[in-house]
């Protein structure tokens, strides 16, 4: 992100201006769908099922993540970027941001038995945990959009002239991923035994 900095007084290009608007609802969205998870139409019962589904999926989310902030990114770079593919682009985030919450939401509601209830919970960690790396990058851009003058002082970069912030999104595995991967194992490597 680029800004002209004059006398503390900075001037954003208007198409990142617009992103840092059309994104700033997505970081509250986030934090409300984890605290408070819609119940889903059809819970899914089969816990394990779920789960492969569920990795599977907010994978493909996270992917898909990191894809559409190299293209928000190259928007931020660009001249001067039209207002609909500004637009375009949060949508296509918010989008999969949805997904990755409805999964969320669905593994919160499973019912599941007692003796996979360890799992569940270290997987909801991992993936509040995630979720929460998205948002915290999603964050800093509203943050850094509504208030360049701080931003640039919070990295101790110049006040004047022209500067240019860098706002990466890294996302790294949770512990609770490791843990909850040695769960599966344990559960794969002692099935359950029959009911008399």
């Amino acid at each position: 992100m680029v800004a002209l900095m004059a006398r503390d007084k900075p001037v954003l290009p208007l198409h990142v201006t617009l992103l840092g608007e059309a994104l700033g609802s997505l970081p509250a969205r986030i934090d409300a769908a984890v605290s408070a998870p819609t119940r889903p139409e059809e819970a899914e019962t089969d816990f394990l099922n779920a789960t492969r589904f569920g990795l599977q999926s907010f994978d493909h989310g996270i992917r898909r993540v990191v894809a559409e902030a190299n293209v928000l990114g190259g928007i931020v770079a660009g001249a001067d970027a039209p207002a609909t593919d500004v637009y375009r682009a949060a949508g296509r985030m918010e989008a999969i941001l949805d997904g990755m919450l409805g999964i969320y939401a669905n593994l919160y509601h499973l019912r599941v038995d007692r003796s996979l209830r360890r799992g569940r919970k270290l997987l909801l960690a991992a993936y509040r945990h995630l979720l929460g790396q998205i948002r915290d990058w999603l964050d800093d851009i509203v943050e850094t959009v509504a208030d360049p003058v701080s931003a640039v002082k919070k990295r101790g970069l110049p006040t004047s002239g022209k500067v240019e912030l860098r706002l990466f999104l890294t996302v790294e595995a949770p512990d609770e991923l490791r843990a909850f991967s040695d769960w599966l194992a344990d559960m794969a490597a002692y099935p359950a035994m029959p009911s008399a």
